[in-house]
């Protein structure tokens, strides 16, 4: 928790990031050393002076860098230290969520367009989005225009990616839609690099919240059994609602639910699905995980999402394999399988327990 939006320098974010259990290293004091001056822009903004001609518009910050380097934590110091109510925080895979959903309630029709663009400003000129990743065509398709937007609206941006601007979706499925994109927003932001080469969150984790084999199976179950015996509750089933549509949960104990991974990542559940678990409990079991690679990369793919909003909202993990920790990741081939690789390692990292 930030105790003085005001003191936002170099010395403070270092104790910051040590009260975390972070680490910061000389690299993120480099691309920190970047951020001042426009820290100090977007916090003399009188709210909505710029907005639409302006030549004072300030410019946002795009900081990438690869996966574990502590982009997420610097971009989050900074967010928190703005001095004004006027801003918002996303994870991409919410966020273009948001924006699909908005529009399939309402039809892509450009009443429905203005409404969107204009609610999102209103919520806030200064717009937040974690783990920048384009990877499909239905996003890369609307993102020019989505951006273009909102830069005319005076949204100000501050993101995080594992991939420079130049990277994203790179030889994606017509690419030449997703292109002025690029280069609008490398108009509107300052691109920031952390360089490190360490992978912070592979060696901080601490936690002992990883069960391995069929002994830790029993180790897991236990856990949970102690912890629904402490709390005094009961075994209970769950339906949630996800944009209208029933998921039903077989195995929740209060804050907490229990699934087996292919329950989880076998079948054709996607972020909304996920979004809706990880915001209705806060202690997640999940058990069975397999290796994962080429021969089951849907399920790679969807716990690649699952494991994103997790660890975006902080719940517990607790999990169980199959295989050792550092085996479930088989192939590491592109940043999404490293950044899982990496989450895994700080949620549930550390010694091995039910060996």
């Amino acid at each position: 928790m930030i105790e003085n939006k005001n003191e936002f320098s170099l010395p403070k974010y270092i104790e910051f990031v040590a009260k975390m259990g972070w680490q910061a290293d000389v690299f993120q004091e480099l691309a920190y050393n970047e951020l001042p001056t426009t820290f100090k822009h977007l916090n003399c903004v009188k709210p909505r002076f710029y907005i639409w001609r302006s030549r004072r518009r300030p410019k946002g910050i795009y900081i990438h860098g690869h996966v574990g380097r502590g982009k997420t934590a610097l971009a989050d110091y900074f967010y928190e230290h703005l001095c004004f109510e006027q801003k918002q925080r996303f994870h991409f895979h919410d966020f273009m969520n948001y924006i699909h959903g908005f529009l399939g309630e309402r039809g892509n029709t450009p009443q429905a367009w203005d409404q969107l663009i204009k609610k999102i400003s209103n919520d806030g000129w200064l717009l937040y989005i974690d783990e920048f990743n384009v990877t499909n065509i239905a996003d890369a398709s609307i993102l020019h225009k989505l951006f273009a937007d909102l830069f005319y609206k005076g949204v100000v941006p501050i993101l995080t990616s594992n991939h420079t601007p130049d990277e994203l979706y790179k030889d994606g499925l017509n690419y030449e839609q997703f292109a002025p994109f690029v280069k609008v927003l490398k108009r509107h932001v300052k691109v920031v690099e952390i360089i490190g080469k360490k992978d912070w969150r592979a060696q901080a984790g601490s936690n002992s919240n990883f069960y391995l084999g069929e002994k830790g199976l029993e180790a897991l179950l236990s856990h949970l059994n102690d912890f629904v015996q402490a709390e005094g509750i009961t075994k209970k089933g769950a339906v949630l609602n996800v944009n209208g549509r029933k998921l039903t949960l077989k195995h929740t104990f209060g804050e907490a639910a229990v699934f087996k991974f292919s329950e989880l990542c076998s079948k054709a559940l996607g972020t909304a699905d996920y979004r809706e678990i990880a915001q209705n409990f806060t202690r997640l079991y999940i058990h069975s995980v397999p290796a994962l690679g080429e021969e089951n990369a849907d399920d790679l793919q969807r716990f690649i999402h699952f494991i994103d909003i997790v660890y975006d909202r902080k719940n517990d993990l607790f999990l169980h394999s199959e295989v050792p920790l550092h085996e479930i990741v088989a192939t590491q081939e592109n940043t999404e399988q490293q950044r899982l690789a990496s989450r895994l390692s700080e949620l549930v990292g550390g010694e091995c327990l039910g060996l």
